[in-house]
């Protein structure tokens, strides 16, 4: 009965058209709507956040665990709590300190620089495969291309242990493809937001796959302190195997999970594949050309980029050195400094994800318009960061005010994440994971920047002028960015994006729902004919 329902509605939404009427919607499976899972499309989300968050853990764990690998005999204590608080941000040294060398079954000789390059080389791979990386998740379909890169990641985790106690070059090399992996896999995710998420869920789907990396940051050193402290965790290898397991164990479900398109999954039911279809801006059918010149030189997409180089300077400040101004200036303790480091990327977690929900409740319920809800969001975000790092500066503040104005400025910047960070979604649906990995090329070559200029401007004998100086750079930096977005940027589907559309709807009306469900179904059909 519901059979014949189904194609009664189709044959009247034909009607009054030529004789070739419009082919009915394509059928994933043939299967017991029982069998269906309800809202699938936020299973396939948490999957993606599950993704990003098991790379972000390859990525972070080396920085704790470093300090393990190399020869500690020849260490005093202090300069043990030193190394830590260098290359783990202070994060569980009372753990490090205590291992003995006898406990050290195996260790490296790696000099600082070498382990700075070691460090190094998964950003300089993800800034090898970042500009093409979306681009690959779109063509050849997020689905395969992070399974393939999980695998990879996983099995390259597992050889590292060894290869770093062989030689350090294969070490290198194996970080420097895990990176090109990386930059493959997370502008891969925002080809799934893209496709599965719809525009009223777009900002939360958005924020929970981001959410992956503070996640990932707040877990990954207690668990990284807990196995090296453990004398039956076989010490600083097993970490590798562990988290290589985890990464296997997240591509086993994401490819029983994730889908390309929501018009191939199984167990999807008709009724939330009409839903996603009638109130997504993404129309399938991938280009095989991007419009470079259009897209570059598009305002839009110049605003786009230019907050994510200056955001990611002052993420990749909170992260990596904000807590050497805490031991360096302010004096705080190893076991605080651990602690304190976690309150941003925590405060980051619950920001960014009540942010999202917000987002997308206002545009359900209100006029206001997207792009001016973006550029608020924006405001409120790098607005505050920006004057939250700048007082720091201004007056002579006490620790605990510091500390408060530093995990507040991190706190409420995440609420780019849900204006300027969700544009690659707005203004090209198509190209959205194109437009991710550019943007993840600005952002981790503005952590790289961001590293040598504290290089440069604190050097070896840090002050609290010179950290000032550098905090004035960051904030004025991000006012630089916030200033263009509010100009240049939109939140509108360009005219260069195959999504465009003259007159927009952003959701389904009584008017358009017909039109854009028969649009959605044909074009998708027709490109799997082709």
């Amino acid at each position: 009965m519901d059979k014949e329902q189904h194609q009664s509605k189709d044959e009247s939404m034909a009607h009054g058209s030529s004789n070739n009427s419009p082919t009915q919607p394509f059928e994933p499976l043939t299967m017991n709507e029982s069998k269906r899972v309800p809202n699938l499309r936020w299973f396939v989300i948490i999957m993606s956040h599950l993704v990003l968050f098991s790379v972000t853990v390859v990525v972070s764990s080396l920085s704790l665990t470093i300090v393990a690998m190399v020869r500690v005999e020849a260490k005093s204590s202090e300069e043990a709590e030193a190394e830590c608080m260098k290359y783990c941000n202070g994060s569980y040294t009372a753990m490090i300190s205590e291992i003995s060398s006898e406990s050290l079954k195996y260790h490296v000789s790696w000099s600082e620089t070498e382990k700075d390059y070691m460090l190094e080389a998964v950003f300089w791979g993800a800034l090898i495969s970042s500009p093409i990386g979306g681009r690959i998740g779109e063509l050849l379909g997020p689905r395969r291309s992070v399974s393939l890169c999980l695998i990879a990641i996983s099995v390259l985790n597992l050889l590292f242990a060894p290869a770093a106690l062989i030689n350090y070059w294969v070490a290198f090399v194996i970080r420097l493809v895990q990176g090109i992996g990386q930059g493959i896999v997370m502008p891969s995710l925002y080809v799934v937001v893209s496709r599965w998420s719809t525009d009223h869920e777009r900002t939360l789907s958005n924020a929970v796959v981001q959410s992956g990396i503070a996640m990932a940051n707040i877990v990954v050193h207690p668990f990284v302190g807990l196995l090296i402290s453990n004398e039956s965790a076989n010490n600083w290898p097993s970490i590798f195997y562990y988290i290589s397991l985890l990464n296997l164990a997240v591509f086993c479900f994401w490819y029983l999970i994730v889908y390309d398109f929501p018009e191939t999954h199984p167990y999807l039911s008709k009724e939330e594949l009409d839903y996603i279809a009638l109130n997504r801006s993404f129309k399938p059918g991938v280009s095989k050309i991007v419009p470079w010149t259009r897209l570059m030189s598009s305002p839009p997409v110049i605003a786009y980029l230019c907050v994510s180089f200056t955001y990611g300077w002052l993420i990749s400040t909170v992260s990596t050195q904000i807590p050497s101004f805490y031991k360096e200036i302010l004096g705080l303790s190893f076991e605080a400094n651990g602690l304190l480091n976690a309150l941003p990327w925590i405060l980051s977690l619950i920001i960014s994800l009540t942010a999202g929900y917000a987002a997308d409740r206002v545009c359900r319920t209100s006029s206001v318009s997207l792009t001016k809800l973006r550029k608020l969001l924006a405001f409120l975000g790098l607005g505050s960061g920006s004057i939250g790092i700048l007082l720091i500066t201004c007056y002579d503040w006490d620790k605990k005010s510091i500390v408060s104005l530093v995990t507040l400025s991190k706190g409420f910047a995440t609420l780019n994440i849900a204006g300027p960070g969700t544009s690659h979604l707005d203004i090209s649906p198509s190209y959205a994971g194109t437009l991710a990995g550019i943007y993840n090329l600005f952002f981790n070559l503005s952590a790289l920047i961001m590293n040598h200029s504290v290089a440069t401007i604190v050097g070896d004998y840090p002050t609290q002028q010179k950290w000032f100086t550098f905090f004035r750079l960051t904030s004025g930096l991000n006012i630089i960015g916030l200033i263009l977005f509010i100009i240049m940027g939109s939140a509108q589907v360009q005219p260069w994006d195959p999504s465009y559309e003259p007159s927009p709807v952003n959701f389904a009306t009584p008017l358009n729902l017909d039109f854009n469900y028969q649009a959605n179904m044909n074009t998708f059909q027709h490109t799997n004919e082709n």
